[in-house]
């Protein structure tokens, strides 16, 4: 492992990010009950299809996301309120190409929604990927009836992909038609 490589230094610590209201930090297995609880509030969401329904397979779901950490497969932070320690959503980098390129996912618990966290968030996290991991690019997709998403998106700076790329990205991840694919690049 090349240590000097800005793409490892998250893999040697964990990156906690601060922003004005939150902190991205590490998952951990004390998280299980409070990622439970908040992620349970978007299960009704015709946009989230892969959620753990149960405790159990919250916990199982945090010890992948420490084996991807330590396999040097992905990041996830859990988002917390400044004051609190309650995991109340997570952005992720679910998976990396070619240490320059990533793709990006959030959820963010209901109660939480409509005040600007999630933007917070993603706009620190592109920061973090693109000055201090070097990622080039980052994509992300959302079903087209999810304005919600798509709004945070444009927000933070991303455009629609292209009908090539599209077709592309939507065929590598298995995202369905449904999926715009908006990418956002580091100039």
């Amino acid at each position: 492992m090349n240590v000097s490589s800005p793409f490892e230094k998250p893999f040697l610590i964990f990156p906690e990010i601060e922003t004005k209201r939150l902190v991205l930090r590490e998952i951990t297995s004390d998280d299980a009950y409070s990622y439970h609880k908040h992620h349970s509030t978007i299960y009704h969401s015709p946009f989230w299809e892969e959620a753990p329904r149960t405790l159990s397979e919250t916990k199982k779901l945090i010890q992948e996301i420490k084996l991807r950490y330590l396999n040097r497969e992905s990041l996830y932070w859990g988002i917390t309120l400044k004051k609190e320690n309650q995991i109340i959503g997570s952005c992720f980098f679910p998976e990396f190409e070619k240490k320059t390129q990533s793709t990006l996912g959030f959820w963010l618990s209901e109660n939480h929604q409509r005040k600007g966290f999630m933007t917070e968030t993603l706009l620190y996290l592109l920061d973090y990927a693109f000055s201090q991991m070097d990622l080039k690019t980052i994509i992300a997709g959302c079903h087209s009836e999810n304005f919600a998403s798509r709004k945070i998106l444009v927000n933070c700076g991303f455009t629609s992909a292209s009908e090539i790329e599209s077709k592309y990205y939507r065929e590598t991840y298995k995202w369905g038609l449904g999926v715009i694919v908006c990418i956002l690049r580091q100039e």
